[in-house]
């Protein structure tokens, strides 16, 4: 039987252990009918948010509306504009950013891992430049600087289509992997995370005392 209506949760990290393309693909099989797509992620694998994206994008057997819930950084909010519609809850960010990798090799597999960025760059800035009336050279100076936008100001400059409802938690990312987190995303987080906890400092426990007692032959 066809679904006439769907809603997918995209609430964790972008590829690996997280949501892949894949995943995708099996929620919007035999789905005919409107698609509400919520997204509430840290970011993760560029190709896999690059192919979600696509996925999400190429369905027409009905209007995708994507709503970012808490946070949608990095390539979350590539995916976040995907849809005919994008909505962000009020209190809501939006984060883009260069590519980045972590890598080990010679000085020649550091200049090719440089020009692999450099072509997701472009991508993403293609991608960002047909959804959004932003120019390529606003966007790269944007995604330069690792620009967070609350939801008024996604509005504001015609990222998002609206503002609407509360803020919901926001994901558990590690905030060392961005370079300029806002304190809005501090004030957000979910303290009680293991992600975001701080390590507690190591006490000293007083040494136990041990009573003396004298000798006995039974002691020998």
């Amino acid at each position: 039987m066809k679904k006439k209506h769907k809603t997918i949760y995209i609430y964790d990290q972008i590829g690996g252990d997280g949501i892949n393309a894949m995943d995708i693909v099996r929620e919007l099989d035999g789905v005919e009918g409107n698609i509400d797509i919520h997204i509430n992620s840290g970011g993760g694998s560029v190709s896999q948010g690059v192919s979600i994206y696509n996925t999400i994008k190429q369905y027409d057997r009905g209007a995708v509306t994507v709503y970012v819930d808490g946070l949608a950084a990095s390539i979350a909010s590539i995916i976040a504009l995907a849809g005919e519609k994008l909505v962000m809850a009020e209190g809501s960010l939006l984060m883009w950013h260069y590519a980045h990798t972590v890598m080990a090799g010679n000085a020649t597999d550091f200049r090719k891992e440089a020009e692999v960025l450099e072509q997701h760059n472009n991508t993403l800035i293609d991608i960002y430049a047909s959804n959004t009336p932003l120019s390529r050279e606003e966007i790269d100076g944007m995604m330069a600087a690792e620009t967070w936008l609350t939801a008024a100001e996604a509005y504001e400059l015609g990222i998002a289509t609206d503002v609407s409802g509360e803020l919901k938690q926001v994901a558990s990312v590690n905030i060392d992997v961005f370079n300029n987190a806002p304190n809005e995303l501090l004030e957000i987080l979910d303290l009680n995370s293991k992600s975001f906890s701080a390590p507690e400092e190591p006490t000293e426990e007083p040494a136990e005392e041990v009573e003396e007692k004298e000798e006995t032959p039974e002691d020998n």
